[in-house]
């Protein structure tokens, strides 16, 4: 047999090379998808360690295609400036309260009706269900795609007031989201509703520039507003959802086939949230008694009697009634 001569071999060595990276590069000729999302809470919220497994989902699920870097802490802006980047194209996705959404369409209003939704069993019955799917197709109109429903919690008000009774918020100065039915409701107690940046709650706590605050048990103490507050209320005003968003630019640009990881990789992720975060409802609510702060039971019914007024003046005028109705009998069929 004749010997090849070393000539020979580098040239083979070559041709052969060349044969890998041309097959290489033609495996990786699918585009690379380098995304980003967005949130508020602090990185080690339950919606920050989701989004961990979302992103491995997606890198997963897509051979690599798919990298997704995670910026907490209101690092890319507030919930109003995440949405606005999201209808510009500037943001591929966001996770926020569903209240947020209030001053830019009206398809989620009635999931900001206090006292409508009373305990999360009920909640993920509404938006797991069709209803939920119609809500969340409505952000099409403003150029968002809503992906799935996660999830926040249970609305609590904390503060350095001791409120029980609707009647004890009467002329306090209580922090809400910048949201229609949010103020309304407050007014309707003849509070003083006031819009403070998330990030300015704990300091205005601190500084008596509002009495009180809303929000979750676990967003509260994960972002350490308890520190500045003496009463914890399970007021249960609401059951708050937090959409997963994307820019609906980038999402009619995917092709079907991305389309389909981010769906796949969104259900996934979405039920590892709901559980982190039961998770850590009770550890914040243990936490929280052991500082010492007092933590307060209502009784749901006269609260909702209370702001019976703000449902008189929306259900069945700019409330559908239908969906209203529709929306009462599955909490109906999902309360004790």
């Amino acid at each position: 047999m004749k010997k090849m001569s070393v000539k020979g071999i580098l040239l083979l060595v070559a041709v052969t090379a060349g044969l890998c990276l041309g097959t290489a590069a033609a495996g990786m000729a699918a585009p690379k998808y380098d995304w980003k999302v967005g949130h508020v809470l602090a990185p080690d919220h339950p919606w920050s360690i989701a989004l961990q497994k979302f992103g491995e989902e997606l890198a997963g699920r897509s051979n690599g295609r798919i990298q997704l870097t995670i910026f907490p802490s209101g690092k890319l802006g507030q919930e109003r400036e995440a949405i606005e980047s999201l209808q510009m194209g500037t943001l591929d996705f966001t996770i926020i309260s569903s209240g947020s959404l209030a001053n830019f369409t009206k398809s989620q209003n009635i999931l900001d009706m206090h006292y409508l939704i009373p305990s999360v069993k009920a909640g993920r019955a509404v938006v797991d269900s069709p209803i939920g799917r119609r809500l969340l197709d409505g952000l099409d109109e403003i150029g968002i795609k809503g992906i799935d429903y996660w999830e926040n919690g249970m609305y609590t008000i904390y503060g350095n007031k001791r409120v029980q009774h609707p009647a004890d918020v009467r002329g306090l100065k209580i922090r809400v989201n910048d949201n229609q039915f949010h103020i309304e409701t407050y007014e309707i107690l003849q509070a003083t509703p006031v819009h403070i940046p998330w990030g300015d709650i704990y300091t205005s706590l601190e500084q008596g520039t509002c009495d009180m605050s809303t929000t979750t048990l676990v967003n509260l103490h994960s972002a350490k507003h308890d520190e500045a507050s003496q009463y914890i209320v399970k007021a249960n005003q609401l059951y708050t959802v937090s959409p997963l968003l994307m820019s609906k630019q980038i999402w009619d640009e995917a092709p079907a086939d991305i389309r389909d990881i981010i769906t796949q990789s969104s259900q996934i992720a979405m039920a590892y949230e709901r559980r982190l975060l039961e998770e850590a409802n009770v550890k914040a609510e243990a936490e929280i008694k052991a500082m010492g702060k007092e933590i307060i039971e209502v009784d749901a019914a006269e609260w909702r009697a209370a702001i019976q007024p703000v449902y008189d003046a929306h259900i069945g005028k700019d409330l559908d009634q239908g969906l209203y109705d529709a929306i009462t009998a599955i909490v109906k069929a999902n309360t004790d």
